[in-house]
């Protein structure tokens, strides 16, 4: 579904792109051409991925952003369940308890250097590089207890948190199309190739385990579209 999403507003943008320049903004005093004077813009990630840039043009032919990617940012949860189970020849009760939390933070920060390649007066292609800094922990706990006609007979409990922390490269390729004065519509591949450390602990009722590492990733993100609002 977000294939179709996507494809649908790549061929809107390319259509409200090649549009007669009578529909698109222009300046009285440049003869109807179209004078970029923003300087600024606070960019919105909407189609594969949630995420908010702000852009600071230093020329007409390039510009530094700081992007954040809020994706997967925070997510939590607890859950408790209780089984009950009858055993009439013993004439007992077994009830069985379960407490689990789970909880998630990660956080992707990027510093880019961007080149803008003018094509016409209302659409830039742009590339772009820059460095990424990756943080991501994972934790759950989780508790069990038995109980025999109400009296408690086991208990047990293991708990696990798993930590990463990357920095790499990042590429940009993009175009971007100005569709009415001060807001344009852009889209994205951010490829990343990133080194990391991670460690990773589990304490339990009858154990302690502990890992270390380090890892590569190279990822190439689903076409990535959004909003500027440019000032």
């Amino acid at each position: 579904m977000q294939n179709h999403v996507s494809a649908i507003i790549t061929s809107l943008l390319i259509l409200i792109c090649t549009c007669p320049a009578q529909m698109q903004p222009s300046c009285p005093d440049s003869g109807g051409k179209s004078e970029d004077t923003t300087n600024h813009s606070i960019q919105f990630y909407l189609i594969n991925g949630v995420s908010v840039a702000y852009r600071h043009k230093l020329s007409q032919g390039n510009a530094l952003r700081i992007l954040c990617d809020l994706s997967a940012t925070l997510y939590g949860r607890d859950e408790e369940m209780t089984t009950r189970n009858k055993d009439y020849e013993q004439n007992n009760t077994l009830d069985s308890k379960t407490y689990r939390s789970q909880d998630s933070q990660q956080i992707d920060v990027s510093l880019q250097y961007l080149l803008n390649m003018h094509t016409s007066k209302f659409i830039e292609f742009y590339l772009g590089a820059g460095v990424i800094f990756e943080y991501n922990r994972t934790s759950g706990y989780n508790e069990y207890y038995d109980y025999v006609n109400n009296q408690p007979e086991y208990k047990a409990y293991n708990e696990t948190i798993n930590r990463e922390y990357g920095v790499g490269i990042t590429g940009i390729i993009g175009l971007e199309c100005l569709i009415m004065n001060h807001l344009s519509l852009f889209c994205e591949y951010l490829p990343h190739y990133v080194y990391g450390w991670l460690d990773y602990t589990s304490d339990a009722t009858n154990y302690y385990n502990e890992r270390s590492g380090t890892y590569w990733r190279f990822s190439v993100n689903k076409l990535k579209v959004g909003i500027s609002v440019n000032f």
